[in-house]
């Protein structure tokens, strides 16, 4: 090959490469730009002023149109790491929206759409989530201490490692919900659905039980040591040595199911 040839071989690479560089560097400041536009759009007003309901929406609506125009169907709207304390959504659409690390504190999401949502590692302390649909959405690591989930829908949801001390769950349903590692230390868990949930390492420590149904759920390594278990329904749940129980209480004669370790 001779030299002229391999030289114009080399320069067209190198001209490629650049161009794949380029189109890499202004998709990632486009990125940049548009979060920062977000931000702007939604004004970050100091705490002491909730951020209006229509300014949330509209922010989610037009980024619900962007991507429809652009036909980016797997992604979602992103309001994550945004400030919305105290914020008033109740009733609202936010299925699918990315809230994730978002400050939610003292939120009102009452009645709100949140199926398949993103609020990972999200601010939740003390917000009112009740009857809200809550259904596959992702609150791993969240704080929801205190906060108001009676008759909220949460079956398939991801829970693990969740701070949820304290809150009310009067009643909701978390069929099927992952709940790994998550506290639930003197949480009111009254009337609540957890069949098939897995509550493996989960600390419920005092918490109230009362009517609770946690059929098939999986308690492996479960703290429920001071807990009100009243009237508790345990068919084929599965613990093992490690689960803590309250003193005098057989889960074996409850209907639970001791699974040997080795």
């Amino acid at each position: 090959m001779s030299e002229t040839l391999l030289a114009a071989l080399t320069g067209g690479a190198l001209v490629f490469i650049g161009l794949i560089l380029g189109i890499l560097a202004n998709t990632w400041r486009a990125h940049r730009k548009g979060h920062a536009e977000r931000l702007d759009e939604l004004g970050l007003r100091p705490a002491a002023l909730p951020t209006p309901t229509d300014e949330v929406m509209d922010v989610i609506n037009a980024q619900r149109q962007k991507k429809r125009t652009f036909s980016n169907h797997h992604d979602r709207p992103d309001l994550g790491r945004t400030d919305l304390a105290e914020v008033d959504l109740r009733g609202q659409d936010l299925h699918g929206v990315s809230f994730f690390r978002a400050n939610l504190c003292k939120a009102d999401l009452d009645c709100a759409d949140l199926h398949q949502a993103d609020l990972g590692k999200a601010n939740l302390r003390r917000a009112d989530l009740s009857e809200t649909n809550l259904s596959e959405a992702n609150l791993g690591k969240a704080d929801l201490s205190g906060a108001n989930l009676s008759r909220a829908n949460l079956s398939a949801a991801n829970l693990s490692g969740a701070d949820l001390r304290g809150a009310n769950l009067h009643q909701a349903d978390l069929h099927q919900a992952k709940l790994v590692e998550a506290n639930l230390i003197g949480a009111n868990l009254s009337g609540i659905d957890l069949t098939e949930a897995d509550l493996s390492e989960t600390d419920l420590g005092g918490a109230y039980l009362q009517g609770a149904d946690l059929s098939q759920t999986d308690l492996h390594g479960a703290n429920l040591r001071g807990a009100d278990l009243k009237q508790i329904i345990l068919d084929q749940a599965r613990y093992d040595t490690a689960t803590k129980w309250p003193d005098d209480f057989d889960p074996a004669a409850a209907g639970a199911i001791l699974i040997e370790t080795t």
